[in-house]
């Protein structure tokens, strides 16, 4: 189990960064919100990176290349995690796949048009193929995001959660279809409330949003608000 960190100095204390945590081979990986030093849900990430290096088998010694394709953003410091099974590497970067505002144009695609990931509670880059679509449609439909739907289902965004306020509480969809299970909606389930507001996990559908007194994407960068700027479900 990791018991503890090596940070590649102290710089990132200066600042508020994610952290990614990132397999050197099959492309697991963990982003922690970082404020004042601390990181925020940490066991839960904890929890959720280790079961993926093990669902995926990772060898426990740590590979001679990094993953292809990393750069930019992606390079802004290195460090290593230490008694992880998978004995992979990690490295700061300043947060760009969530929006920075905190209300948002969001539309609707469908399930079948997402790129999967390998199982459930598995955080892997496969994720970043969610963003190269949700930069897609906001050239060709001009949305900031997207939900994703199952036929009347909601059941997350693109690379965040999803819960609504209906009827006097909180509602989170059921975490399914192989999707990401978000620590912070983890976090929020577990500690029953939300805004002093009880919280449950139920069935979201395409009508409730109509009837929804709020929307929110929640992340580990903040929640947004969303704004539904159409009722067609995009299939590609």
């Amino acid at each position: 189990m990791v018991n503890s960190f090596i940070w590649s100095g102290d710089h990132w204390k200066k600042g508020d960064f994610d952290f990614l945590s990132l397999s050197d081979r099959e492309g697991v990986y963990e982003t922690f919100l970082i404020r004042d030093g601390l990181i925020q849900n940490k066991n839960l990430h904890f929890e959720r990176f280790i079961a993926g290096c093990r669902f995926l088998n990772l060898p426990e010694s740590l590979g001679p290349d990094i993953p292809e394709n990393l750069n930019g953003e992606w390079t802004l410091r290195w460090a290593r995690w230490h008694g992880c099974p998978a004995g992979n590497i990690a490295h700061l970067w300043e947060g760009t796949l969530q929006p920075k505002k905190n209300q948002i144009n969001v539309g609707l695609v469908s399930v079948r048009s997402v790129p999967k990931v390998p199982e459930l509670k598995v955080k892997h880059l496969a994720l970043l193929k969610r963003v190269k679509l949700k930069q897609s449609l906001k050239k060709e439909y001009g949305w900031d995001d997207y939900l994703i739907v199952d036929q009347d289902k909601i059941l997350e965004g693109s690379n965040w959660g999803f819960m609504i306020l209906m009827n006097g509480k909180w509602i989170i969809p059921h975490f399914k279809k192989g999707l990401l299970q978000s620590t912070t909606l983890t976090k929020i389930l577990n500690e029953g409330e939300f805004e002093g507001v009880n919280v449950v996990q139920d069935d979201i559908n395409l009508s409730d949003l109509k009837k929804a007194n709020s929307l929110k994407g929640p992340s580990s960068s903040g929640f947004r608000n969303l704004n539904i700027v159409s009722d067609k479900v995009v299939d590609f």
